[in-house]
């Protein structure tokens, strides 16, 4: 899916300090509903410390619109983390300073990806954004387990990725 954003030069003076980590440039691309590409970066971005459904798994596709609903044609901040494996760079995206990651956990549309909670400052509010998600039932909350095989219930894509399907 190919998706264009504009960006505006007014967010230099937004509250969001800038930093040498971060740099704001337009979304190119969305591969899933943590990956990315952006015209400012030679790699994609891999959005640091989540991990949501591939786009073959429940829900996957619904993670991948509203990362792009979220994003596309916003104002982008994004902070650099680090390596973020397969070519990619893991970062912290925000737009009008809510962070994107903290969106799609609060939505049910991605898990917290301990693993790699050191690349997030603040990994305790991502920890409690998958909470609320969990205790409303949203997005691939609605089952009470969602690692299980049923159609329409999403397993961890961690799992997933290593043939748990």
């Amino acid at each position: 899916m190919k998706k264009t954003a504009t960006l505006s030069i007014l967010l230099i003076t937004s509250a969001i300090p800038i930093s040498a980590n971060t740099r704001l440039c337009e979304i190119t691309g969305i591969h899933d509903g943590d990956s990315l590409r952006v015209s400012c970066h030679k790699k994609a971005l891999r959005l640091a410390c989540i991990d949501a459904p591939e786009p073959d798994q429940p829900f996957g596709q619904e993670a991948t619109d509203y990362l792009a609903s979220l994003t596309v044609g916003k104002e982008l901040e994004i902070v650099n983390r680090g390596d973020g494996g397969f070519n990619r760079t893991a970062s912290i995206l925000y737009v009008n300073n809510i962070n994107i990651q903290e969106r799609l956990l609060s939505a049910g549309l991605a898990w917290y990806y301990p693993q790699y909670a050191s690349k997030c400052g603040d990994f305790m509010g991502l920890k409690q954004a998958e909470q609320s998600a969990r205790d409303r039932g949203a997005g691939l909350w609605k089952s009470a387990n969602p690692i299980s095989r049923s159609e329409r219930i999403a397993t961890a894509p961690w799992a997933w990725r290593k043939g748990v399907r």
